[in-house]
């Protein structure tokens, strides 16, 4: 048997607010006044010295016509816990909140865990819509771990939602990982040619450069040829003309 039992109210402030020790692992956030743009935290923590508060567990709080559900394993190291609230936004209009513990041992509510699938089913939607379909997978597993009632087979359906998110997020990883190596590969192919290209045009460059050094190589030797034919044909022409003298 299980039910929700209200236990602090608070009208937030800047400062940490401390309900009375209470145990329990699952608390609801009820927002009684207050807007959407109110943000503020809660955590759970050690009330005896507030004005040094020990905090664990600091989380987002924000303010919407639903309800919040919150997971609180209570930490080894506080001999009392108590829950804490505080505000972060600038507004100075009030805000007001109920905090409960659902308590296994007063009265029954059948809708209880009901509540608690429907809002992990739906944080989880939330993830996978965005991406995050690990987490999702893991807030899915954990729920399907933590809640008893069968009879209304919501654990093995998140159960199974988890599974396929789990293989969805690994085929996922796998696709990014081809990508990946195919995108390297493509990579270390396209600077291959790069480099092949490159050693082409340098090899061009050097067999056009050889090319020209062996043509003016010839014509010199063919300019030094004539010159030498010249002076020979110069030096019989002298000779010649010395005899005939």
């Amino acid at each position: 048997m299980s039910a929700w039992v209200e236990f602090a109210q608070f009208t937030l402030t800047k400062n940490w607010q401390f309900s009375n020790a209470i145990e329990g692992r699952f608390f609801r956030v009820r927002h009684l006044q207050g807007r959407r743009v109110f943000n503020g935290w809660i955590a759970q923590g050690d009330f005896v010295s507030p004005s040094l508060p020990v905090l664990s567990e600091v989380r987002g709080l924000f303010c919407k016509e639903e309800s919040d559900l919150y997971e609180f394993p209570e930490p080894i190291a506080f001999g009392v816990r108590a829950i804490a609230v505080k505000r972060l936004d600038d507004s100075l209009s009030p805000w007001l909140l109920a905090v409960d513990v659902l308590d296994f041992a007063v009265g029954e509510n059948s809708n209880v865990y009901e509540e608690f699938s429907s809002a992990a089913a739906a944080l989880s939607g939330f993830l996978e819509d965005r991406g995050m379909t690990g987490t999702a997978a893991a807030i899915a597993a954990h729920e399907a771990a933590v809640n008893p009632h069968f009879e209304y087979a919501l654990s093995s359906t998140l159960a199974a939602k988890a599974d396929l998110a789990a293989i969805t997020y690994a085929l996922t990883l796998k696709a990014d990982s081809a990508v990946m190596t195919t995108a390297l590969a493509l990579k270390a192919d396209s600077a291959a040619m790069t480099t092949a290209l490159a050693l082409k045009a340098d090899s061009a460059v050097m067999t056009t450069a050889l090319a020209l050094k062996a043509d003016l190589a010839a014509m010199t030797t063919a300019l030094a040829l004539k010159a030498d034919l010249a002076a020979m044909t110069t030096a019989l022409a002298l000779k010649a003309d010395s005899a005939a003298m």
